[in-house]
């Protein structure tokens, strides 16, 4: 889903605060911060762009979405924060894995789809792509 539903929807169901709100943003960090500017830096932009086909991502940056996107991970972190700091995180882990949730049906399995079990399993369901969907828009509109 995009970052404002997901906005959105942290804040209704988890919390207003400044952690909260970013917890439920930072999964989708390794791509929004990384990806446009990889496609740029190979030249690719204005063609990706018009033509709705963006380039597989690099091996490392699949590797980031896996991690961000991982349950298992996700809680791993939560149990060291609070054997560091005596208390759970709960809004901040309550964000970031109502971001996943929200991920499970809203990506293709391919080539985004959750990893949610990862690196335990490579599983991802196969849901609707909101992505694609507006990528054939984009170009669709940017061709005239």
């Amino acid at each position: 889903m995009d970052p404002l539903t997901h906005l959105l929807t942290t804040r209704k169901i988890i919390g207003r605060g400044k952690n909260t709100q970013t917890a439920g943003l930072i999964a989708d960090a390794p791509f929004y911060l990384c990806y446009p500017a990889w496609v740029a830096s190979n030249g690719r932009l204005k063609e990706s762009i018009s033509s709705g086909d963006w380039p597989d991502p690099p091996r490392w940056l699949w590797l980031l979405h896996n991690i961000f996107h991982s349950i298992p991970i996700i809680l791993l972190g939560g149990v060291l924060w609070r054997l560091m700091s005596g208390k759970w995180p709960r809004n901040i882990l309550g964000a970031w894995l109502l971001h996943i949730f929200i991920d499970i049906p809203t990506h293709s399995r391919e080539p985004w789809g959750p990893r949610v079990l990862w690196p335990f399993s490579n599983f991802a369901m196969d849901g609707w792509s909101w992505a694609d969907t507006l990528a054939a828009f984009v170009a669709k509109r940017s061709r005239g």
